[in-house]
């Protein structure tokens, strides 16, 4: 059989090995310090009951002093100034109530003082003239009535006639427009 061939014969294939080494696992080892948790101090719910009990009367203080606060905010004038507001523009216009505002804090005075000022005075009784003499001078808005035009239909050829020489149609020989109309008179 020396003289077999190798063709019949499986061939092995060598094989590499691998050596492994094994790490050893690591296990925890617990010391007596990790063993031991920490457990959370007991809650005294009674303690805290009190503390929300304190807490829930400072804040009823804190709304009842809120109500009782007088309800005129800042800057909003209280009736009396509303009242005196209303003598001091009593039968002004708006020109006069605004000419007054404006003198009255170019002044640094109320509006009333402002109204007795001289200056005042004689601007508005300047301004009272003025608004007169415009008012006599402008046209009045009333127009009177103006007689109504007739159309083309119900005029007579005399009356299209006058109206085609009024518009400056037809002088010296006769236009085409005054032909036109004379045609359509005799149909």
């Amino acid at each position: 059989m020396e003289n077999q061939t190798l063709e019949g014969t499986p061939t092995e294939t060598p094989v590499e090995t691998v050596e492994t080494t094994e790490t050893p696992i690591e296990t925890p080892v617990e010391t007596p310090e990790e063993t031991v948790k920490e457990t959370p101090e007991p809650v005294d719910y009674e303690v805290k009951f009190k503390e929300s009990q304190k807490e829930a009367i400072r804040l009823k203080k804190e709304n009842d002093e809120f109500r009782n606060k007088p309800s005129t905010p800042k800057g909003e004038p209280d009736i009396d100034a509303i009242v005196e507001i209303n003598r001091a523009t009593n039968g002004l216009s708006p020109e006069e109530i605004a000419e007054l505002q404006f003198r009255a804090a170019a002044n640094k005075s109320s509006l009333s003082e402002a109204r007795k000022d001289e200056n005042f005075v004689l601007w508005q009784d300047a301004h009272k003239m003025k608004v007169e003499k415009e008012q006599t001078l402008s046209p009045s808005t009333k127009q009177s009535a103006t007689p109504k035009k007739k159309s083309l239909a119900e005029m007579t050829v005399k009356e299209k006639e006058d109206a085609l020489l009024q518009m400056g149609v037809g002088q010296g020989k006769a236009s085409w427009a005054q032909q036109r109309v004379r045609e359509d008179s005799k149909k």
